[in-house]
């Protein structure tokens, strides 16, 4: 909920008009990703190994093309810089950093649901080993793959989760109340 919900919050930065989009673009994406899961991990990799491709392209095509046009940039490296302009602008210093992001909100928001979807792959795996400890009930486990015993689908986890997350978003709104609490 608040990897997904603070990566669509960079829509923010491009525009305040996006504001309003924000919750159901958070809410889409997140149904979209629950509803993909019973096509198996292995599936959803041929889909998420060239996004992570372009994403670390697009890093490192950006950050080597400023470097080139200005050299000083890296100066920036010396965190005494990032202090001083701290001490001498405050609070308003950090929304400063943060705003020069704006041009890869999408690509971070593509790598957010990557991130989540290791997060839901996980949750398949650690329940259905506490299922084999017998510390939670039989549940059905769908086999995604067949050269890879691990590649598993759970219908339940992925209801409870989805739903859950849905209500995080929901109740919180943004990812600063999410991660205060």
């Amino acid at each position: 909920a608040i990897s997904v919900l603070s990566a669509v919050e960079g829509l923010k930065l491009v525009t305040t008009t996006l504001e309003p989009f924000v919750i159901p673009v958070t809410l889409a994406i997140i149904i979209v990703l629950f509803a993909v899961q019973s096509r198996g991990t292995g599936t959803m990799s041929t889909l998420f190994g060239p996004v992570t491709l372009v994403w670390f392209a697009v890093l490192a095509i950006g950050g080597v093309t400023n470097i080139i046009a200005n050299p000083s940039v890296l100066a920036a490296l010396n965190p005494m810089h990032a202090i001083s302009f701290l001490a001498s602008h405050g609070l308003i210093g950090l929304a400063v950093l943060g705003a020069g992001l704006s041009r890869g909100v999408l690509m971070a928001t593509a790598a957010t649901i990557i991130a989540s979807q290791a997060v839901i792959t996980g949750a398949y795996s650690l329940t259905r080993q506490a299922i084999q400890l017998k510390l939670l009930p039989r549940m059905k486990v769908f086999h995604t793959s067949e050269t890879q015993s691990g590649q598993i689908y759970m219908p339940f986890v992925n209801t409870a989760l989805m739903i859950v997350v849905i209500l995080l978003v929901l109740a919180f709104r943004n990812s600063s109340g999410l991660a205060h609490a």
